[in-house]
């Protein structure tokens, strides 16, 4: 027996339709929350590698800086300063490499490249910072010395009689 026209139910079906919309709009605005919350996640991350890369640099800076004026100050023949450094072994989970140069610490994480310069009135006498490969992150020591043979290979003195290098924790 069919339904005449007269009896359906037209209502139920917009209802329905309805539910639909609304579970479909809803579910929209969830997906899209989400989304916005990891992009937003993403970028306090990045910020927070930012800021922690900048205080690697510095404080590598600082100690390098501490370690020449040491060097300039004692007159020893033989002299040999190791200034250790716990640092992170990465940064949120980013590994990152240190280079050190005769003008500033750079500091290479995630494309960033962070920098601190090291001496902002002009380079000590005498002294030599040795402008190394790039280096893993993680516990490293300042060495200040005047052993020229046990610098490393890619150390060139030039003429100076004490070098500043990175070399790992003991």
């Amino acid at each position: 027996m069919h339904a005449s026209p007269r009896d359906s139910n037209s209502e139920a079906v917009s209802e329905v339709v309805g539910q639909i919309l609304i579970f479909g709009i809803l579910s929209t605005v969830l997906i899209l929350s989400l989304l916005g919350f990891n992009v937003a996640r993403e970028g306090a991350t990045e910020q927070v590698v930012e800021v922690r890369g900048e205080s690697v640099a510095q404080r590598i800076a600082g100690v390098v800086v501490d370690a020449a004026l040491f060097a300039e100050t004692n007159e020893a023949a033989a002299l040999r300063l190791a200034l250790p450094m716990d640092l992170p072994d990465d940064l949120e989970g980013q590994s990152y490499l240190i280079d050190l140069n005769g003008d500033d610490v750079t500091i290479s994480v995630q494309g960033l490249s962070l920098q601190s310069a090291l001496f902002s009135s002009g380079k000590p006498a005498d002294v030599t910072v040795c402008d190394q490969d790039p280096r893993q992150g993680g516990p490293l020591q300042v060495v200040v010395t005047t052993d020229l043979a046990s610098i490393p290979s890619e150390c060139v003195p030039g003429g100076a009689t004490r070098v500043i290098f990175l070399e790992d924790a003991a």
